[in-house]
């Protein structure tokens, strides 16, 4: 996988947040123009929206440990 496809995990600048997902966010283009986070993104993945998103959620959390499991 290229680096523009998303290749796992995704990691966020300062290596503090991996992210490794199986999924897709059908909206990550409006939550990427949404959010209110400074964030570089590496790639052009639809699920690298999640890593500002956490951080959003958890500003002054160094470490967060995390598992979100969405069950239908």
């Amino acid at each position: 996988m290229s680096i523009d496809t998303g290749a796992q995990p995704l990691v966020n600048d300062d290596g503090t947040i991996a992210l490794a997902v199986n999924g897709e966010i059908y909206n990550h283009r409006v939550l990427r123009k949404q959010s209110k986070v400074d964030f570089h993104y590496k790639t052009h993945s639809d699920c690298e929206v999640i890593i500002p998103l956490v951080r959003c959620a958890y500003p002054n959390d160094a470490k967060l440990p995390l598992i979100l499991v969405l069950v239908p």
